[in-house]
C-alpha cells in the first residue's frame, strides 16, 4: 500500500474513524456488485470498527490491513466478473448519489451547488485519499469548469498486484461513482474521464476527470 506516512504513525481517533469508514463506504461497490451478480456464498466481509483492537492508540496495522482487503476484494471480483461491467457501472454511480446524501444531506437536499464547492465536498468520500495523500489535484478550478487529476485512483497502487490487473475498468468505475457523487450535488453537470494515465507513463500525468456546467445551466446562472 502507497502511503506518504510512516507505517508506525498514529492518528486522532476521529481521524481513525474517517479513514475506517471511508473503507467501508468503499465496500459498499464490492458488495453492490456481489449482490447484483446474485454470488450467493461469496462474503469479503471487513473487520468492524468495534473489534478492533483499540487501545490508548488507534493501530495503524489494522486499517493497513482493511485497507488491502477492501481494495483487494474488489479487484478480485470485478477481475472474475469484468463481463458484467455496465450492471457494475450503474451500481456505482447509484453509490455515489446516496453518498453524497449521507455525508453531504443539507447541500444535496439544496442542489444546485457550485462547482468550486462539489470540488471541496470530495474530500469528504471515500475516494479522497485520506489520510494517506491528497486524491485530487486541481488543474482547473473555475465557476464553470474543474479539471482533476487523480492521486488515489487504481493506477496509483502499484504495490497491490490484483489491483494493477484490472486498473483501467476499476478507474472507470469510480469515475462512475464520482459522477454520482457530482450529480446529486448538482443536477446540471457535464461530465468527463479523459484517457488513463499510469504513475509510470512518461508524461508524469494522472487519469483526469473534466467537470463542467451545460449550456442551459451557465444562462441560469447568469
Amino acid at each position: 500500500m502507497m502511503r506518504e506516512h510512516a507505517w508506525h504513525q498514529r492518528y486522532p481517533f476521529n481521524e481513525q474513524k474517517q479513514i475506517y469508514q471511508n473503507l467501508v463506504d468503499l465496500h459498499l461497490i464490492t458488495e453492490s456488485w456481489i449482490k447484483s451478480e446474485d454470488s450467493i456464498g461469496m462474503s469479503y466481509r471487513i473487520p468492524p470498527f468495534e473489534d478492533s483492537p483499540l487501545e490508548d492508540q488507534w493501530p495503524e496495522e489494522f486499517l493497513v490491513h482493511v485497507f488491502n482487503k477492501v481494495w483487494g476484494a474488489q479487484a478480485s471480483f470485478l477481475a472474475k466478473n469484468i463481463n458484467s461491467l455496465q450492471s457494475f457501472r450503474s451500481s456505482c454511480f447509484k453509490l455515489g448519489v446516496e453518498c453524497a446524501q449521507r455525508r453531504w444531506p443539507l447541500q444535496t437536499k439544496a442542489g444546485q451547488q457550485s462547482l468550486v464547492s462539489i470540488y471541496h465536498s470530495l474530500f469528504n468520500s471515500p475516494l479522497s485519499g485520506f489520510p494517506y495523500r491528497l486524491g485530487f489535484l486541481p488543474r482547473r478550478l473555475t465557476a464553470q469548469e474543474v479539471q482533476i487529476e487523480l492521486h488515489a485512483c487504481p493506477h496509483q497502487l502499484p504495490l497491490l498486484p490484483e489491483v494493477g490487473k484490472v486498473a483501467d475498468p476499476l478507474c472507470d468505475l469510480h469515475g462512475e461513482w464520482i459522477k454520482g457523487f457530482v450529480i446529486a450535488l448538482n443536477s446540471g453537470i457535464q461530465f468527463e474521464q479523459v484517457a488513463h494515465q499510469t504513475k509510470n507513463s512518461k508524461t508524469n500525468q494522472r487519469c483526469i476527470q473534466i467537470w463542467h456546467l451545460n449550456h442551459e445551466n451557465k444562462e441560469n446562472k447568469e
